[in-house]
């Protein structure tokens, strides 16, 4: 708990001292402990350090559990300018999870992957991992459709940004002011249209939030 306290405070010195104490006093880290620092380079974006964090876990034969794994993916989809290959990352994670009993990939470790081909513009893979999970049988939520609503829109690909936002729509998922924005910014690119089909488009989708309930905020 005191580790989770300083990791939370952004202390990682306290929190690796503690970590110290626990062990020079024979007190066993468990996978509570090395979740807790897999949380937070999870947070800070810090992939190189998520490595560290598992494979130290792993050396200690400590079975990693399910929000293990997606802390070390949510660092490595954050971590955009980390020279490791993010596709790599993610099959040597994904591989090790099949591996790993009771830790089958959920909608969360789905959800980062894409969100990490989406930060980085990927559409093919982003899209790969999504007909992916829907093979495994995972429903996609709210956060993985704005993924790929994002990932289209980073080309400034309006059409496809539409087709995962009405895709999204029809499996039964309420937009909120997020997908919205996310499908808007697809028009803020100079390849998207003219100037005047923009103007067409964010008229459409902003009369089309008012209807849902939500009216522009600062963003949109």
């Amino acid at each position: 708990v005191m580790i989770e306290f300083w990791l939370r405070q952004d202390d990682e010195q306290k929190a690796n001292s503690l970590l110290e104490t626990m062990i020079s006093n024979n007190v066993q880290p468990n996978v509570r402990t090395y979740s807790s620092f897999l949380h937070h380079c999870g947070r800070k974006g810090d992939g190189d350090g998520a490595d560290t964090w598992f494979e130290l876990m792993r050396a200690y034969e400590i079975q990693p559990s399910i929000q293990a794994f997606n802390s070390a993916l949510t660092a490595h989809a954050r971590a955009v300018s980390s020279e490791q290959p993010y596709g790599e990352v993610v099959e040597r994670y994904l591989g090790l999870m099949k591996e790993a009993e009771g830790c089958e990939a959920n909608v969360v470790t789905y959800s980062t992957v894409i969100d990490g081909f989406s930060k980085r513009g990927d559409v093919l893979l982003a899209e790969k991992y999504f007909h992916l999970m829907k093979e495994e049988g995972v429903a996609p939520d709210r956060r993985t459709f704005n993924s790929l609503i994002m990932s289209s829109a980073f080309h400034g690909d309006t059409v496809k940004s539409e087709e995962w936002f009405d895709l999204m729509c029809k499996e039964g998922i309420a937009p909120d002011i997020v997908n919205f924005n996310a499908l808007l910014s697809a028009f803020t690119k100079p390849e998207s249209c003219s100037i005047e089909l923009e103007h067409d488009f964010a008229d459409k989708w902003i009369a089309r939030m008012w209807k849902s309930g939500f009216p522009p905020d600062a963003i949109t």
